[in-house]
């Protein structure tokens, strides 16, 4: 079958690289999407092998990524427990630690905080032995601590 039968853009190849280029992240489905014109993920992949290019990329998060969310969470929670006069410690192990952040109270005190940026969360595990509160982040930022800093420990926090 001859190119002009497989797509209905005799210029597939170039609009598919170009659109790899643009964006080389960008899925076989994506580029089909963005080219149009009847071209399928299935012709755009024949394409990208043709040209000796991935066909499957390699999924690198976006700035939108749970991951980010998450530190991103982190710091809030860092630096709100910095503002009210804690020393604070991240963890910088692996995503499975137990906790995210160690905060020490003005009599030296350790407490250990696992932050989470989704409300929902609250209720899937509640509070673990491995952690002393759970920070949660709003998607506005808000932060709340549970079971309540200011109320446990009042001599405390600022």
């Amino acid at each position: 079958m001859e190119e002009s039968k497989k797509t209905r853009h005799p210029n597939a190849p170039l609009l598919i690289l170009a659109a790899r280029n643009r964006n080389p992240n960008a899925t076989a489905a994506a580029i089909a999407r963005e080219i149009g014109g009847g071209i399928t993920r299935a012709r755009v992949s024949q394409l990208l092998a043709e040209m000796g290019l991935e066909t499957r990329v390699t999924f690198k998060r976006s700035p939108d990524s749970a991951l980010d969310t998450n530190l991103i969470a982190e710091m809030a929670v860092v630096h709100n427990l910095v503002s009210r006069g804690f020393e604070v410690y991240r963890s910088v192990s692996n995503s499975h630690a137990k906790f995210d952040v160690i905060a020490s109270t003005r009599a030296g005190k350790l407490i250990k905080i696992d932050v989470r940026s989704e409300r929902f969360n609250k209720y899937q595990s509640g509070l673990d032995a491995a952690f002393d509160y759970i920070a949660f982040v709003s998607g506005t930022g808000k932060i709340s601590y549970e079971p309540e800093l200011d109320v446990l420990l009042p001599d405390l926090v600022k």
